[in-house]
């Protein structure tokens, strides 16, 4: 009988992590060959090489070897191709800002037929590791880019990767200061921005009395006595946004001059009046005869 005895270079294998190559030893010589690979494909050549499967599963995988078109024999051996868990995972907001800072990871890994699958989260910086398939909301330390990485590994060695960047932009501070004033005198408004990089893009003013401004330093004019609350929005280039402290301003009326006076007597060139003021809003009198 021929020989049909034939070696792999490997019996098992990840799906896509390489090929199969198959060998006969000792063939007969003038013998004609079968080779079976267990998923519909076959060939005739002595010693089939780059042999790769495009699922996983195990593949029996068969060499016929003929003499004289008698006489015959077969060899069967079972190749391995094991299931290769697919990293991938997704974020509420891969950007956000100081004021927020809470990145919300939702795990999306395909187990494509891999058994005992291992998860391995890596945040770069610092270099911390969490084994859990679910992570926890993360809360970064500082202000800068990060990259956090997704390890997936199956009992038989299978593994990916998935990473994804991270940058968490400062979030502005501000606190206004305002000024009492007389009505139609302009209050002038002083601002403190405090941002600890980048630009800010956007200056909102509320002054209270339905009228709004957007330059700095701001100067408002109230048409009207009363108590207004101001406050200032900014927004920083990287779309942080952070509202200043309520100043409360007083806008006092303006006093109306008025009076009265009042004929007494003559004396001689002389003559004397009673001047009675009528004014409201004052507090000071001050006459000029």
């Amino acid at each position: 009988k021929p020989s049909a005895n034939w070696t792999t270079n490997t019996d098992s294998m990840c799906l896509g992590a390489g090929s199969f190559n198959f060998t006969q030893t000792n063939p007969s010589a003038g013998q004609t060959n079968s080779w079976n690979y267990g998923d519909t494909r076959t060939s005739t050549i002595q010693n089939p090489t780059g042999i790769s499967y495009s699922a996983p599963g195990n593949y029996t995988v068969n060499l016929t070897t003929v003499i004289g078109g008698l006489c015959s024999t077969s060899v069967a051996k079972v190749v391995k191709v094991f299931g290769v868990p697919q990293a991938l995972f997704s974020v509420n907001d891969s950007t956000q800002c100081e004021d927020m800072n809470s990145f919300v990871f939702t795990n999306n890994s395909f187990l494509n037929s891999a058994t005992g699958v291992q998860y391995t989260w890596t945040l770069n910086p610092p270099g911390a590791s969490y084994l859990v398939k679910d992570i926890a909301p993360i809360n970064l330390p500082n202000v800068g880019k990060y990259n956090l990485n997704l390890n997936v590994i199956s009992d038989k060695g299978c593994e990916t990767d998935f990473m994804n960047s991270l940058e968490l932009y400062p979030s502005p501070k501000v606190t206004i200061t305002g000024q009492n004033q007389c009505k139609g005198v302009p209050v002038v408004f002083t601002e403190n921005v405090v941002l600890s990089s980048g630009t800010i893009a956007n200056y909102n003013w509320n002054f209270g009395d339905a009228r709004t401004g957007n330059t700095i330093p701001a100067t408002h004019t109230y048409t009207n006595d009363g108590s207004y609350n101001a406050s200032l929005q900014v927004t920083s280039d990287k779309g942080c946004v952070a509202t200043s402290n309520t100043v409360i301003n007083i806008i006092y009326p303006l006093p109306t001059a008025s009076f009265t006076g009042t004929y007494l007597l003559s004396r001689g060139a002389e003559s004397d009046y009673q001047f009675v003021s009528t004014s409201t809003g004052v507090t000071t009198l001050r006459w000029t005869y």
